[in-house]
């Protein structure tokens, strides 16, 4: 399920993403070619795609598990950190957004609960690694991305 809700997402965001960030190229912090910004797409699907193979053959409690629930959590907090801030603030469709909350939210969220329930992080400090360096990433690009735009605002 995860490497093909990736793939849908990334896909959204390859086709709409470019164009709708050349029409807000005054409001956003960063500039990407659209030939960059879908390298990195492929990238990142084929590294969901990779990750949850390795996982899968190297079972739980292995590098590649925690990596993957690591990317799942990621991918969960992706649908809060962009997209649904982006589309409240812009007031309007964010590319991404219909496939982070219809695909993304519902296969990231059971993926991570049966993580829980099957107790597959098995202590604290992987638990830290696996959810809290995503959380701390997500919510500096949150912080960054509302300093820009109340910076903007103001002057």
């Amino acid at each position: 399920m995860f490497p093909l809700a990736v793939t849908l997402h990334n896909l959204e965001e390859a086709i709409w993403l470019p164009s709708w960030a050349a029409g807000h190229n005054t409001e956003l912090s960063w500039q990407v070619t659209a030939v960059h910004f879908r390298l990195a797409l492929v990238f990142l699907t084929v590294a969901a795609y990779l990750v949850t193979w390795l996982s899968r053959k190297h079972g739980e409690q292995s590098r590649w598990t925690y990596l993957f629930v690591a990317y799942t959590f990621v991918m969960f907090l992706n649908v809060f950190v962009p997209h649904v801030p982006a589309t409240v603030l812009f007031h309007g469709y964010t590319p991404g957004m219909v496939t982070a909350v219809i695909v993304n939210l519902p296969v990231t969220t059971t993926l991570l609960a049966l993580a829980v329930q099957e107790r597959v992080i098995p202590s604290l400090g992987i638990a830290t690694l696996v959810f809290g360096i995503p959380l701390a990433i997500a919510l500096s690009a949150a912080a960054l991305f509302a300093a820009r735009l109340y910076f903007t605002a103001v002057h």
